[in-house]
């Protein structure tokens, strides 16, 4: 009895096995093609991420040489020179070494006076959406500090107005530029108000805030003999001619407009 019951599980566990294998078979038969064409996809996209990898390495390894390359032309006072070749790395490299090499570029150009074209390349790193945001601030301050001694206040605000926030890294500089332009143009109110900024900011460096309260005790002693004036208007300016005093032997004048005559001495006797 016991014997039958063995033979009956395993007949039964045979029967169970060769059931499985034909549903594995028939899955196998379905999706065995799209199973075996995604492990070949894998494979290739793994290959294909790690030769692009290497290939990216290999063009950042080459950027990086013709970096040092250009910047020992520019040591060696090879302006010219460092900038054609900073301005080709630009062109043709990623956007790390593109962005570094514009701002070499800008450098190259202030070496040789040209300041138009610095600012212009300035502007173009900031105006680079794909560039890292705090090298486009950097060319924003560089610019403006190119253009501090011409550009108009609202031209100054526009460049570098946006750097003024308690998280940005740039603010103090884009503060003193903007002060310094509003000290040039006569608004003393707003430059008094950046360089007071930058002084109370704890996280200023030193030479800033030092610059700052120079230029700041210069306003504020403009601002207090401006105020002094309007206080009283009656006080001539310096220099002004003095009124003639009256001449201290004059001779009267009759109501006909003539001198009168100074009365003769009285003659002594001679008795």
């Amino acid at each position: 009895m016991k014997g039958k019951t063995l033979s009956e599980d395993s007949l039964i566990r045979e029967v169970e096995d060769e059931v499985r294998r034909e549903q594995l078979g028939r899955l196998w038969d379905r999706f065995g093609v799209y199973v075996l064409g995604i492990c070949v996809l894998v494979i290739v996209g793994v290959g294909g991420v790690k030769l692009w990898n290497y290939y990216e390495g290999r063009q950042a390894l080459n950027a990086g040489q013709q970096y040092i390359e250009a910047m020992q032309l520019a040591d060696d006072g090879e302006h010219q020179q460092a900038q054609s070749a900073f301005n080709k790395i630009a062109a043709e490299s990623k956007i790390g070494p593109r962005t570094l090499a514009q701002l070499q570029e800008a450098a190259t150009k202030i070496a040789q006076n040209d300041i138009p074209g610095a600012v212009s390349t300035y502007d173009a790193v900031t105006a680079d959406n794909s560039a890292p945001p705090v090298l486009r601030d950097l060319a924003r301050v560089r610019a403006a500090f190119l253009l501090v001694d011409s550009a108009p206040l609202a031209e100054m605000q526009a460049r570098v107005g946006e750097l003024d926030t308690d998280e940005n890294p740039w603010r103090n500089s884009a503060r003193e530029m903007m002060a310094l332009t509003a000290y040039r143009t006569g608004d003393l109110d707003r430059a008094k108000q950046l360089f007071s900024a930058i002084i109370s900011d704890p996280q200023a460096p030193m030479g800033s805030r030092q610059r700052a309260q120079i230029v700041l005790s210069l306003v504020e002693a403009t601002l207090a003999g401006k105020s002094a004036g309007s206080q009283n208007p009656a006080i001539p300016a310096a220099g002004a001619p003095a009124a003639a005093a009256p001449a201290a032997a004059a001779p009267a004048e009759t109501s006909a407009g003539e001198a009168e005559p100074t009365p003769a001495a009285p003659k002594q006797s001679t008795q």
